[in-house]
């Protein structure tokens, strides 16, 4: 486990998909298993603003998160990401360091 602070992916995907619909998953019981893995990994970006400047312009969820907003709802949504990520970051003043948690799934039919 990472500090009490695993779930930071989820949480940048919670702020970035807040004005989204939810995608449509199939049925579980499709599936003969379904394994999953917790998985660490370490975000390392040169600032919080750096990170949102690259996950505003490359990663799809949040991207699409900026360009459903007007200026006022980006600039909202800029100033949670970068509030969630200074209250994560373990780097300190050598750049930004945030600790995330993922679920690895493993799905065979």
């Amino acid at each position: 486990m990472i500090d009490g602070e695993q779930q930071r992916v989820r949480q940048i995907l919670d702020v970035a998909k807040r004005d989204q619909a939810e995608p449509v998953v199939g049925d579980d019981q499709e599936w003969s298993t379904i394994e999953h893995t917790p998985r660490y990994f370490a975000f390392r970006y040169q600032s919080a603003e750096h990170f949102v400047e690259v996950f505003r312009t490359f990663y799809g969820p949040v991207h699409k998160a900026f360009l459903a907003l007007d200026a006022t709802g980006q600039a909202a949504l800029e100033a949670d990401l970068l509030a969630l990520l200074r209250r994560a970051n373990s780097g300190g003043e050598r750049g930004l360091v945030v600790q995330a948690e993922y679920l690895e799934t493993v799905i065979t039919k």
